[in-house]
This record gives C-alpha cells, structure tokens and sequence, in this order.
C-alpha cells in the first residue's frame, strides 16, 4: 500500500494505492475479481466487472493508440470506438495528459476516459514528452505497475518487456532513460540488448514514443536523430519485426527498413508504425520514399497476430472500413553454416544432431517428445534432398535436426516455414567426432563420474577412475536405429574409436548411443594412471575437438 498525499497530488484529498499479487493462474482463462475492504465488497462504479484473461498459446489481438490525453471529443468517441474492440491487451504509447501530464489531467484524460475498458483489458504505456513536463513523468508512473525483470528500480515503470502468446514486447522510454544511455550514465540500452538476446518469442514488437521514421512537424527533432543512431541499429541486431511510435499525430507506415533504406517485403527488415492519432489534433503529413502510407486522422490500430503472421487493421474515427491494412509475414532465414551440436563446427556426420542458426524459422517453441518422430512443427519441416528430417527442437531463431544414419555426403537442407523457405548447403561425412563442453565451464569437457556427477573443478576425475564422454559423430551404430527418437536400449558402436588423454591412447570399455539423448554417444573409458588435462576422441582415424578434463593428482 502506498499513500499519496494532497500536498503532492494538488488533488484537493489524499488517496491510497494497494498492490496485489496473482500467483498460480491458468493460461487462456477469464478471471473475475471483487474488492473487499474490512471483508465488506465495495460497490463497483462501472458498467463493466473487473476481470481479465490470461496470456496463452494462439492466436491474439491487441491495439495501438498514442497521442491522446486532451479531453477532447475525438477522444472520447474514439476511445468508445475501441472498446467495442475484442482484444487481449492495449498498447499506450505516450502523451496521454495534456498539457502538462499532472495527477489532475492524468486522472482526467487517461484514466477516466479509458476506465471501462481497462476493467477488462491491460493497458500496457509508455511515457511522452508530455508526461516528462511533469517531474519527469512521476505522476503518471504513479498509477502503474510494469513488469520489472532487469531494469533498475529508479527506472521501473520507465521500460519494462513482456511477453503474451509467440510475441515478445519491448516498451521503451525514448526521453531522459534514452539521453542518460547514450551518455554512458543510464542502463536502457545495455538492458535492451540484454533482453531482446534472451528472448525465444518469434515476434519482436517494441514501441515506445518518439519515431526515428517519420515526417511530420517532429521529423527535424534531435530525439529522431537518437532513435535512428542509438536504438535502431539494436532492434536490427536482434530481428524485432515490428515498432510502434506516436509524437507525430498521424497515421504512417513504413516500408519495411534495413540500415535507413527500404528493404524487400519480410525480408528481415522493420516496419514501422506511427499511430500518433489517439485524440489530440491531427497533423497533416506526405510521405517520403521511406513511408508506405500516411493519413492525417484520429485513429488507432488493431494488430491481430495469428502465428507466424500479424495482420494490422488501422481504424479511423468513426470509420465503418479499414483506412489502412498491411500484413507482415517474415520469411526465414539461415545465418551462417549448419554445425553439429557438441563443438559447434560445421563438421556434421550421419546420424548426428545438428543446429541450424537463423531468424523466423519457427512460429512457436517446441521440442520433440522423442517418443515419435516430430516431421513438422507449427508448419516447419526441414528437409534433406528433398527428405523430411526428424526436428528435436524448432524455435525463432534455432532449430535442431537429426541428420538420417543411412546419409552421407553434399546435401541441400532446405527450411519451410508458413511464410517462405531458406536452403543452405551441407556436406555430412560418415565420421566426424565432436565433444560436448562441459555446460558450466566450456573450457573443460562434458564428462561424468560413475555414480552420475559432473565432473568438473570441484570434483576431478582421478587416476585409473572409470569415467564417461559425452560425444556425436562417431558413425552408424551397430544394427537399425529409429530417427528422432530415443532408443529403447544403449545401441553398441562397432567403429575404431579410442580416446586420447594427452599423448596416452586407452580403448574405451564401451561405446553406445545414449538412451537420455538423440545422436549421443556414451563412451565409457578408464583415465590413464598419468592423468593428462587434453582428450579427445578419434573414430576411424578422425580426431574430435580437443577439451580439458578436469583432473585430480597423479
């Protein structure tokens, strides 16, 4: 509970602000909620009972509006035009008291304006300008609770991201959280690459006020110039597909950007959305050869995100019809070389499990339950010549295959996804060792004791000690082993394969494909007496990568 006193507010009476937490809720489910005081319900002032759903899989809509804290009527009527609205979650991006965003105009202009509708839907804002008129937006921080994850406690409420269905949004402050960044004395965009590097979500949609792609009165402003120099070439960097600005009081649509110029459609590039419509006067504007479309009028935007595909709806006042519509649907694409997942080299072998690096490969985030061969996932197949492969993981920006035991060498591994395919080439070899890293230090080899502990610094293996090497790529078991699946029994290996630690070769004791594990192989081998910290395993003559084993005295 926080108190906020008259003095303060300028409110002409002192209010109190409680907080509380939700735990243990359900996806995809309506929840209603009744506030007691002394155990006594208070009387409920709206039409509409306080209740919300909860984020799930599937498909969702949600809205836009900046620009709109003026009282006006165009206000007014447009924000009953977006409560008729079904959708999950509203996005606020900016300038919603006018003129000065005080506790009086914030109440006025945003809250009792939108008040119904946020009785059933979140409203997820961002700050203006405006509301930095006012001791640098505090008033309207006030009434809001953000997500936290990451950001600086002076900075809560300020940027913030969240996730909801296959979308990861990102709100940021593009007034002083933005200015302190670039002068090296604020956390914003440290915390932004962070974060957007963290996330497995297929969208990436970030909005915050400010556009870096407009034309209007603003465009000459030094914070375009910021946007465009400090925070653009991060939403690059990470694939963000779609941002959402207001400031310029109009409609506008970009073409899709890369670098400051207009890129193919959904070819990795960003669209930009100004929606800086929501209810104050309008500006009028033309586009440049940068923006696709540009209409002077009050508005908002609906995007309805359906998978691998957002769909934008830009309604006008009072329109009955769409005034704009656009559909974004990214095409796959492949960075870099296919690699095999223990050392991460583009050596693949049959059989072995392989990842292949990239952006929009796969709407949704999946694994395989490795009980029945997953083929596809959400729409994505991967195919080798012309051959589906078994998918052990399929997510945005990777997905894991297995390469087939009966394949060897050039191959055309072609990604399809609802929105396009990629190919690349791959040359597999019927041999091509690899060794795990050990997950905590990438330096030493993934290894374990007999009784199932890592080893590691802190427990070494010990002279003439049985031990275990995690390892793919050494060849086709002995008999026939179903793909993309775990066997049923530890499969033998009867290839040539030893072990060297240092100088010393030891002939493992047993070699076998892994029943924790597609592709793995477990091979199990007695340390020298003379323990040397270097391993590697050479199958048919072919070394793998060489690690350290953590090793005890001699």
């Amino acid at each position: 509970m926080s108190k906020f006193e008259s003095a303060a507010t300028g409110l002409g009476f002192d209010y109190y602000q409680y907080r509380a937490m939700l735990s243990g809720l359900e996806p995809g489910t309506v929840y209603t909620c009744r506030i007691q005081a002394d155990g006594q319900p208070l009387a409920w002032p709206l039409r509409n009972p306080l209740q919300f759903r909860t984020s799930s899989d599937g498909p969702f809509s949600f809205l836009h509006f900046a620009d709109s804290g003026d009282g006006s009527s165009a206000q007014v009527q447009l924000s009953l035009q977006m409560a008729r609205e079904d959708v999950s979650l509203v996005l606020a991006n900016g300038d919603l008291a006018y003129d000065l965003a005080t506790y009086t105009s914030v109440e006025e202009n945003y809250y009792s304006i939108y008040r119904e509708q946020m009785a059933r839907v979140p409203f997820f804002t961002t700050l203006g300008n405006h509301e930095y008129y006012t001791d640098s937006g505090k008033p309207s921080l006030a009434g809001r609770v953000t997500p936290t994850g990451g950001v600086p406690a002076h900075d809560w409420g300020r940027y913030y991201s969240f996730d909801w269905g296959n979308v990861h949004f990102v709100a940021l402050d593009s007034n002083l959280p933005l200015d302190e960044a670039i002068a090296g004395t604020g956390e914003m965009l440290k915390w932004l690459e962070n974060d957007l590097r963290n996330t497995r979500k297929f969208w990436r949609v970030v909005f915050f006020h400010h556009p870096g792609y407009a034309t209007g009165k603003h465009q000459d402003e030094p914070e375009a110039g910021k946007v465009r120099n400090y925070l653009v070439p991060i939403l690059e960097k990470y694939g963000v597909q779609l941002v959402f600005n207001g400031h310029e009081h109009i409609y506008q649509r970009t073409f899709e950007l890369r670098n400051g110029q207009v890129a193919p459609p959904n070819s990795g590039g960003i669209v930009y959305v100004t929606s800086g419509g929501g209810g104050a006067p309008v500006h009028w504007s033309a586009p440049n050869e940068l923006i696709a479309q540009s209409i002077g009028v009050n508005h908002y935007v609906r995007a309805e995100v359906t998978g691998p595909s957002i769909r934008l709806h830009v309604r006008g006042l009072g329109s009955v019809t769409d005034i704009d519509t656009a559909v974004l649907a990214p095409q796959p694409q492949i960075i870099g070389e296919v690699v095999n997942v223990a050392s991460f080299s583009p050596e693949l072998a049959s059989g072995s499990p392989a990842a292949i690096f990239g952006r929009n490969l796969c709407p949704s985030d999946l694994k395989a339950s490795l009980t029945t061969p997953m083929l596809s996932a959400d729409g994505c197949t991967v195919m080798l010549n012309g051959d589906a492969v078994p998918l052990l993981y399929a997510g945005y920006g990777q997905i894991n295959v297995q390469i087939p035991f009966g394949f060897s060498g050039q191959g055309a591994l072609t990604v399809h996804t609802p929105n396009g395919s990629v190919e690349t080439s791959v040359q597999v070899k019927k041999v091509a060792p690899a060794l795990f890293p050990n997950p905590e230090t990438p330096a030493l080899a993934f290894a374990w004791h007999g009784d199932g502990s890592l080893i590691d610094a802190r427990s070494p293996a010990r002279p003439l000690e049985r031990i275990t090497l995690a390892a793919v790529g050494l060849g086709v078991p002995d008999g026939a082993v179903p793909e993309g699946i775990l066997p049923s029994k530890a499969v033998p290996l009867t290839n040539s394969i030893v072990v060297m630690f240092g100088n010393d070769t030891v002939r493992p004791e047993f070699v076998a494909l892994s029943q924790d594990a597609v592709g793995l192989y477990e091979v199990q081998v007695r340390v020298p007496s003379k323990v040397a910290g270097h391993v590697r395993v050479v199958a048919n003559d072919t070394p793998s990568n060489v690690l350290l084993l953590a090793a005890g005295a001699n």
